[in-house]
């Protein structure tokens, strides 16, 4: 996996800078290997993972937690400087080209002038000593050897281990990193069931000062609508004093008190694009009476502002019981939306469900499989007919079995070919335009 590969590439590093402090083999190297790394799509998100991921108990140095143990040591500003050059510096006793060699005969200048200056006869001679001491060995000098590439280094100063730099440089810009750590910070805190961020805010400002403030700017503000949110959510909650406006609408709060619901307010403009895989559906009629109280709360409290729910979004922690078994499951909306459904009918055709949740009946089957490999649904096909039913608990054995594969992971986050994809719709609709305005071209 490309997990693996960074990880011995880390490790690689960590070898050859032991061996050649200078950098120059590590740069020889690591050629073939970064450009193997930069062809995996997911080069980019595991990097970014094990640099806000500390491993748990099995990481470390070694494990998925090396960068995030290098940022530590950045923090406590553990990182040295060396020479990139791999011929050591030049000794009192030789000489050396250039703009050096010219402050050595500056150096070399002054100190005889100070020895004919005041010196007694004594001095003199340790000072004509001193100064043969200092030009012996210059015909024994050599140039350095083009092959090593040190030449053209010379002089340039390195952070000694600094593997971040090194697996940023892949590509060449940290914009990449940045936005990739943009958008999984974006669906940790989408996928959270509370308000609990204190794990990332310390990823983000290990990251700050790896990166700057400037560039992860938006990520802060991420954050900041988080510890807004609960804020909010602790207002909307708290029953108005008597006598307020809101006090007087008895009934949403009576829903607030004993609601679950709890909203992430985002400030769109900071946050990546969210998907248009589902951008909305109908929620079971019980829930949407929770949310539309909250919503109209929020509106008495903060007019006049108005909430706007992005249904897909979010994460539902449900105990789910059946067939006198009882189990925890935290799913997304929809997920949870094609559940509540089964309480009203025991079997469901495939395009019914989909017509009542009003997706598509392709979506319908990404969200249902972990019903089937959680052994709560079956499915069940009567020629090109699809239809879904509770399991009963001779099903309940096949359907644990794993034999649904799960689908591939459903972000409420756009990725980087949809985000590619949606500004490519801007050059369609301009060529478009000039096609039907300008018949000639």
């Amino acid at each position: 996996s490309t997990v693996d590969i960074v990880q011995q590439y880390i490790g690689t590093i960590k070898t050859l800078l032991e061996l050649d402090p200078s950098g120059v083999v590590l740069e020889l190297v690591s050629g073939p290997v970064k450009e193997y790394l930069r062809e995996r799509k997911d080069t980019i998100r595991c990097v970014v993972t094990m640099l806000t991921d500390d491993g748990g108990e099995d990481g470390g140095e070694g494990g998925e937690g090396a960068l995030y143990v290098e940022l530590g040591r950045l923090a406590r500003g553990e990182s040295i400087e060396i020479a990139e050059s791999s011929v050591p510096a030049p000794n009192p006793n030789a000489t050396v080209s250039g703009t050096d060699n010219l402050d050595r005969m500056d150096s070399i200048t002054a100190e005889m002038v100070a020895i004919a200056a005041g010196a007694n006869d004594d001095d003199l001679a340790d000072g004509v000593q001193s100064t043969q001491q200092v030009l012996s060995g210059w015909d024994a000098w050599e140039p350095e050897p083009v092959e090593t590439e040190a030449a053209a280094s010379r002089g340039r100063r390195r952070k000694a281990g600094d593997i971040i730099g090194l697996l940023v440089g892949i590509y060449g810009s940290k914009e990449l990193f940045i936005n990739e750590y943009r958008t999984m910070l974006a669906e940790k805190l989408l996928s959270k069931s509370n308000y609990d961020t204190e794990r990332e805010m310390h990823a983000l400002e290990l990251l700050k000062l790896r990166f700057g403030e400037t560039s992860l700017h938006n990520c802060e503000v991420m954050l900041k609508d988080f510890a807004d949110s609960k804020r909010a959510n602790a207002n909307i909650k708290t029953r108005p004093t008597t006598g307020t406006p809101s006090a007087k609408d008895r009934r949403t709060s009576d829903i607030l008190i004993q609601t679950p619901v709890e909203a992430t307010i985002v400030s769109s403009l900071f946050w990546p694009a969210f998907s248009t895989d589902l951008t909305d559906f109908k929620l079971p009629t019980e829930i949407q009476e929770h949310m539309d109280a909250y919503a109209r709360r929020y509106h008495q409290i903060k007019a006049p502002r108005k909430m706007e729910w992005k249904a897909s979004l979010g994460t539902v922690v449900m105990d789910v019981t059946h067939n006198d078994r009882t189990f925890e499951a935290s799913v997304n909306p929809l997920q949870a939306a094609i559940l509540h459904y089964f309480q009203r009918e025991k079997v469901w055709r495939a395009n019914d469900l989909a017509n009542a949740l009003g997706v598509s009946v392709d979506a319908l089957r990404k969200r249902i499989v972990i019903w089937m490999n959680n052994g709560v649904l079956v499915e069940r096909k009567e020629g090109h007919v699809i239809s879904y039913a509770l399991a009963e608990p001779s099903d309940e054995v096949d359907a644990m079995d794993g034999v649904h594969d799960d689908d591939e992971h459903v972000s409420g986050v756009a990725t980087a070919e949809e985000t590619a994809a949606a500004g490519m719709m801007v050059y369609e609709q301009y060529i478009m335009g000039m096609l039907t305005n300008f018949p000639s071209l």
